[in-house]
């Protein structure tokens, strides 16, 4: 069986990192989305506000296991024995991030690739910074999250 781990903050999950999360469905047998816990990196959302949002965002999608994760990801793709990190690609600008990241991934476990999967053209604008911008200034943010985490994120009263 082959396995990806897709990482990241999730901090909310997008329309975007489903896209990315559905194409990798494609091309393992199982993806693992692991949701990131950094306690040196601030969030709006708590980790299990995350992990809800991760796990409402990915229902319906048969192949996909959410987790959480702390710490390096290679150790984590170590332990789960996965074959990829797949990384999502909107621009230049995350080519460049992701490529640094892969350089220390393929350093620390060569046995692993990091796969770039580029997102649809309509979605290279989405990111988690800017709904955090949306919903910080109460603007209505639902067509870039997926279906039924408007409603989880509503209910955390963030909305200012």
């Amino acid at each position: 069986m082959k396995k990806c781990i897709f990482a990241g903050s999730f901090d909310p999950i997008t329309i975007g990192h489903v896209d990315i999360i559905n194409k990798a469905t494609k091309l393992f047998d199982e993806v693992i989305v692991a949701v990131a816990e950094n306690p040196e990196k601030q969030t709006m959302f708590d980790l299990p506000t995350r992990l809800e949002t991760v796990r409402k965002g990915c229902e319906g999608i048969s192949n996909v296991r959410v987790v959480c994760h702390q710490g390096m990801l290679y150790r984590l793709l170590k332990a789960e024995n996965a074959v990829a990190s797949v990384r999502g690609i909107r621009n230049g600008v995350d080519l460049d991030y992701e490529n640094s990241m892969a350089f220390y991934n393929a350093k620390l476990i060569p046995e692993c690739i990091t796969v770039y999967i580029p997102c649809e053209k309509n979605l290279e604008f989405v990111s988690s910074s800017a709904v955090r911008q949306l919903i910080k200034f109460g603007v209505d943010f639902k067509d870039f999250v997926p279906k039924g985490v408007e409603e989880i994120i509503s209910k955390k009263q963030i909305i200012k």
